[in-house]
């Protein structure tokens, strides 16, 4: 994909983080932006900042553990842009109170809410994005947002719901590809604290969808693992000139 201006995004836990950050950089492409966040004042706040940049945009109140809520996401952003090009499902949590506790320990509504929005947020997006872009034919791009804790040998809800994640993708981009579809997979794992803006630069969709190792390269099945490290870039960013890491497992591009 080389042309973004006019095509849309939709970004799950759009209103802050690297979420935002990544709304940012696609209003700068000149995309139209759908943010879904569950918090309505965080996501009051980010839209008015993305709409500084002379952007089309939207903030949608979407809760990812709900499959209803995202497919109002998706019927929001389509009623509003039409045709959704690029979704990020960047949703996520972690369970404070389950710290330090053994799997067995960790109380079961803590396991409900992180595999709700960790896992299931990004299986509904999967499932209802998917059938949109496969219907309109244009080529597209979905990128689950993991962790660092899905290469890693981490238990407890928060690493269980990752390495699900990473799974899960490595599922979608094989079924595209055996269908032939116009349309890739990939999986981002920022690094731990690399949630501020800066971490977008380890997601920069102005080349192409395509990322280059600048380290080591290894290989996680069909998909091509890369550690990057980049200078953070972002004008706002107190930390600029630090340098942010990360994996990004992508297939097909």
């Amino acid at each position: 994909m080389q042309d973004f201006s006019g095509k849309t995004a939709v970004i799950t836990g759009g209103a802050s983080g690297i979420g935002l950050g990544l709304a940012e950089h696609c209003a700068g492409l000149g995309m139209n932006v759908v943010l879904g966040d569950i918090q309505q004042d965080a996501l009051d706040q980010a839209v008015e900042k993305v709409a500084q940049r002379q952007a089309n945009v939207i903030g949608v109140i979407t809760d990812t553990m709900v499959k209803t809520s995202v497919n109002n996401l998706l019927e929001e952003a389509t009623n509003t842009y039409g045709n959704v090009h690029l979704v990020f499902n960047n949703a996520g949590v972690a369970a404070g109170n389950s710290a330090g506790k053994a799997v067995w320990e960790a109380p079961d509504e803590d396991w409900h809410w992180v595999m709700g929005v960790n896992f299931y947020g990004v299986l509904y997006g999967v499932q209802t994005f998917i059938p949109h872009m496969l219907e309109h034919g244009e080529e597209s791009y979905i990128v689950n947002t993991a962790s660092l804790a899905a290469v890693m040998p981490m238990g407890g809800s928060y690493g269980v719901s990752k390495h699900g994640v990473l799974a899960l993708t490595e599922g979608v981009q094989s079924d595209l590809e055996q269908r032939g579809a116009n349309i890739h997979a990939g999986v981002l794992c920022p690094g731990f604290g690399d949630q501020g803006s800066g971490g977008l630069q380890l997601l920069d969709p102005s080349r192409e969808i395509r990322w280059t190792s600048l380290g080591h390269r290894h290989h996680h099945g069909s998909f091509r693992l890369q550690w990057r490290q980049v200078p953070r870039q972002h004008p706002s960013d107190h930390t600029q000139g630090q340098r942010a890491s990360g994996w990004l497992i992508s297939g097909g591009v």
